[in-house]
């Protein structure tokens, strides 16, 4: 089955299955990917999106997931995008590698 490309580089019905993970429906969303047998690193990276999205697993978890995913599928459409949200998430939630081998300095209060 050919699949077509829609103007964000991803081939539908994955774009669509993107579309309702960013709009917060994520029970269309998870309806839709049990039904697709095709191109399991999109099914992959959208699950791994659906799952950040609400909340399911920590940030640090998916972005183990989602690199070893882009090792093995260098050019995953907006693979980048959902890397660069997963990052600022674990950063935000303190489970990045910075924030735990770089953690602030201590407050030195003069009085």
């Amino acid at each position: 089955m050919g699949e077509q490309m829609t103007s964000q580089g991803m081939p539908e019905p994955f774009e669509t299955i993107d579309q309702q993970i960013d709009s917060g429906d994520f029970s269309a969303a998870e309806r839709a990917l049990a039904q697709q047998a095709e191109a399991p690193e999109l099914q992959e990276m959208l699950r791994i999106k659906l799952d950040v999205r609400r909340g399911g697993t920590d940030a640090a978890l998916a972005m183990q997931r989602l690199v070893a995913l882009m090792r093995n599928h260098t050019k995953l459409p907006k693979a980048i995008e959902l890397y660069r949200e997963v990052s600022a998430l674990a950063y935000r939630q303190r489970q990045s590698s910075l924030a735990h081998s770089h953690p602030p300095p201590p407050d030195h209060e003069t009085s």
